[in-house]
């Protein structure tokens, strides 16, 4: 219960405030003119001003609030190092301990942990992001101070403008002082490079070192919140790694940057691993890895087009190649054969002399794809030239078929050499019947053909011509009228080979009823017989999304073998290895998900996972900015005394000794720091649940006590 007095005027405070005047004139006046006895009616006039004051008695009935102590707890990957974990969950045993001793205050932990790849709240360490939302909402008056358990390493520090919480801010730090730690980083890292080409990437390795220092007097140096001594650069062996293999153990210089040359071998990820030695007592060897991802890209694809006639279907191609910058287009057109004109020379029938042998003997192997469209055998490509194409297939080269009627004729390119490679044989018939393309049986899984599905192939516009053949080898991904085959693919030695039984595709280039995805389709194989690794049948991957790991398998079979994630490490695998099982997703996809920090695959030193399935292997990086926490792992108090002494609290070390404070109520203004102990403030915050309120000048009472005031006067005037 509380007593007050309050007033509520009767008037306006105007009106009062001038009816106060005009009395205290009057009686100047008076007296002066009178003599002081009549001084004795300023207590009528009192009076009457007080009761149109209007005073109350006001009896409040007040419930006391606690004062609120944030306790923010670090576990961010970093306070899991050596004894950092066990010293923080002392202290806040201990701060909770004290905290209770005093019945006006309220703990509230607030914790702050990581996402497993070396992040916090936002990425890093951001115990400040964290407390000023925890501070959202709550009632300034009751804030009591904050106390930070952490090992210093934070990422979110306030600037010099925003230091000040209007609290006090205590700080208790795990660790060890002067510990050292050697990181590698990358300094320059490129994101792509043509395959077979070189590029550069520069490595950085520093040696972090932290000088000794008292708590606040010493340690509170500068706002740029570095505290260590660079020692001179000395040597050290860096191992580089590319995709799992070996390249070497180098002499590099620690302090200085390294530069190295990284072959770019395939198209797709190249992984880069290097790995430093260990400096002599570190805190952390995790930050000696790095991984680097380049992408490799082909600068130039270059493609030899044959057409064997002009046909609607020869736009198709050349739109198609030609649209594409990255393609180098040399385009074929024969428009009459020898037995158009036979006393003319052969080099005389084209417009441009006819380069075949140059072509197709000399610098066959310069092409990535060579396709022939309606071509048919016409005594223009003597029969070794079919043989060398033949040769460059199982080499490794592409080689793409679009057949038209003359396929099913002895004219067609089957009855050549090239009828070694080629997955489907004709069999003599020519259909020209409307039918719609399907996709069916391996189709329904096979890259190239599989996001086709998901359009509307009900829709899909008729085409009106087929040649009869069968399947020889390879993979039937399209079917025509009576399921006949219609497209296939087939891997030949290194080399690949599509074939299409049909020259009619540009009725869907031209939107014959409503058309289809001429496009898609032939970009599709055109990129898998490049090797475009996006289109491999048989495919491994992973991505990190949100501290969990998402394996995912493309596959041509029934059924795929669960997966094996473990840390890349040191050229194996290592550390804690786990089975993700995958389930079918889409007809040939296959996913499965992880928990990289319940796991154990996550954590602090987590640069690079590897996958395994089926003898196909996988390597995973978490994003670049995901490692902030791994920079610099030293318990550090650097960081944290300007924030400290800004606001008058209390910096010190976990493990020294009896370094663990006491807990001591100040007042708002008085210091909140000193040896051995740390203060949280008393803020008398309350709530009030009644208010009661009596009239002190109302009624019988007041008027009565008014005449007698009037009487007093009279008496006193009269002697």
């Amino acid at each position: 219960m509380f007593l007050q007095v309050s007033f509520a005027p009767l008037v306006p405070l105007w009106m009062l405030a001038g009816a106060g005047a005009a009395a205290a004139l009057y009686l100047l006046v008076a007296c002066g003119l009178r003599g002081w006895r009549l001084g004795w009616r300023a207590l009528p006039l009192g009076l009457l001003l007080l009761a149109l004051a209007g005073p109350h008695l006001q009896e409040e009935q007040r419930t006391a609030l606690k004062d609120i102590v944030m306790l923010v707890a670090d576990r961010t990957p970093s306070q899991e190092l050596g004894e950092r974990a066990a010293q923080r969950d002392a202290a806040l045993a201990h701060m909770l301990e004290q905290i209770g001793r005093h019945e006006h205050l309220e703990a509230r932990v607030l914790e702050v942990a990581g996402d497993g790849l070396g992040g916090g709240v936002g990425g890093g360490s951001r115990l400040f992001q964290a407390l000023r939302e925890a501070l959202e909402g709550l009632p300034r008056e009751r804030l009591a101070g904050a106390v930070l358990v952490t090992d210093g390493q934070i990422h979110d520090v306030p600037g010099a403008e925003e230091r000040d919480l209007g609290m006090p801010v205590h700080a208790l730090l795990s660790g060890e002082r002067g510990e050292r730690d050697r990181v590698l980083r990358i300094e320059h890292g490129p994101g792509f490079g043509f395959v077979g080409d070189e590029v550069e990437a520069v490595l950085h390795a520093r040696d972090w070192t932290t000088r000794p220092a008292s708590i606040l007097a010493q340690e509170n140096t500068a706002d740029s919140g570095v505290s260590e001594n660079l020692p001179p650069p000395q040597g050290a062996e860096l191992r580089l790694r590319l995709d799992g293999e070996d390249l070497g153990l180098f002499p590099v210089s620690v302090g200085t940057p390294i530069p190295i040359r990284v072959p770019v071998a395939n198209a797709g990820g190249n992984i880069l691993e290097a790995e430093i030695s260990a400096l002599d007592g570190e805190a952390f060897l995790g930050n000696n890895r790095i991984a680097l991802e380049i992408q490799g890209i082909r600068e130039r694809l270059r493609v030899l087009l044959v057409s064997g006639k002009p046909h609607p279907g020869m736009r198709v191609w050349r739109w198609l190649l030609r649209g594409d910058a990255a393609v180098d287009l040399v385009h074929f057109t024969v428009l009459r054969d020898p037995s158009q004109g036979m006393d003319i020379p052969v080099e005389e029938l084209s417009l441009i002399p006819f380069p075949a042998r140059e072509l197709f003997l000399e610098r066959l192997d310069e092409f990535d794809l060579v396709i022939f469209d309606n071509y048919r055998l016409r005594g223009i490509l003597p029969p070794e030239y079919f043989a060398n194409i033949t040769r460059y297939v199982h080499e490794g080269g592409a080689l793409l078929v679009a057949s038209g009627q003359d396929f099913a004729t002895p004219h067609g390119l089957y009855n050549s050499a090239l009828a070694e490679v080629l997955p489907l044989r004709p069999t003599g018939g020519l259909l020209e019947r409307q039918y719609v393309p399907r996709i069916e049986g391996a189709g329904e899984r096979h890259p190239v053909t599989a996001p086709l599905l998901s359009r509307e192939a009900a829709e899909w516009g008729d085409w009106y011509r087929l040649v009869e053949g069968e399947a020889l080898g390879g993979q039937i991904l399209m079917t025509g009228l009576g399921g006949r085959p219609l497209l296939g693919l087939q891997r030949v030695g290194n080399g690949r080979v599509a074939q299409l039984l049909s020259d009619h595709i540009w009725l869907w280039a031209r939107g014959y009823q409503g058309g289809g995805p001429h496009a898609d389709l032939l970009r599709g194989v055109a990129h898998w017989l490049m090797r475009e690794p996006e289109l491999e049948e048989e495919r491994l991957w992973g991505r990190i999304e949100e501290g969990r790991l998402v394996v995912e398998r493309a596959s041509m079979g029934d059924a795929v073998a669960p997966a094996r994630v473990s840390s890349a490490a040191g050229g194996e695998g290592s550390g804690t290895a786990r089975e993700v099982a995958l389930e079918a997703r889409t007809p040939g996809r296959w996913s499965g998900e992880v928990d990289l920090e319940e796991s154990g695959l996550g954590g602090l030193g987590m640069v690079l996972l590897r996958v395994e399935s089926d003898g196909l292997e996988a390597r995973v990086m978490p994003p670049r900015d995901a490692v902030l926490e791994g920079v610099d792992v030293r318990a550090r108090a650097d960081l944290l005394a300007p924030v400290v002494e800004a606001n008058g609290g209390f910096l010190g070390w976990i493990g020294e000794g009896d370094a663990l404070p006491r807990v001591l109520s100040v007042d708002a203004d008085a210091a909140a720091a000193g040896v051995g102990w740390l203060g949280l403030r008393e803020n008398g915050a309350y709530n009030i649940g009644a208010v009661e309120r009596v009239a002190l000048l109302r009624g019988f009472p007041a008027l009565l006590l008014f005449f007698a005031s009037l009487g007093l006067c009279w008496w006193r005037e009269t002697r």
